[in-house]
């Protein structure tokens, strides 16, 4: 499970609406909408005892088993 991640695509809409608005060169009332996007992407990488672990969270026979199977801390190319 070397390069193991989870995703996540979040997307935040604010909608902010002004009504009644009136201009001296343009009569009545005039309304408007301003729309606000945000989106955030996310990669959570994977250790083979769960997402969220890190090297001082795991037990000496842990890290027994991860120094047998010849995981090490260096960080997986591209990063």
């Amino acid at each position: 499970m070397e390069n193991a991640f989870m995703m996540e695509h979040q997307t935040i809409t604010h909608e902010y609406h002004l009504q009644g608005v009136t201009f001296r060169s343009i009569p009545g009332y005039h309304d408007f909408v301003q729309t606000l996007k945000t989106e955030c992407k996310y990669r959570i990488p994977a250790t083979p005892y769960g997402f969220y672990a890190d090297w001082p969270d795991f037990t000496n026979q842990q890290l027994a088993i991860l120094g047998a199977l010849g995981i090490s801390r260096r960080a997986p190319k591209g990063f």
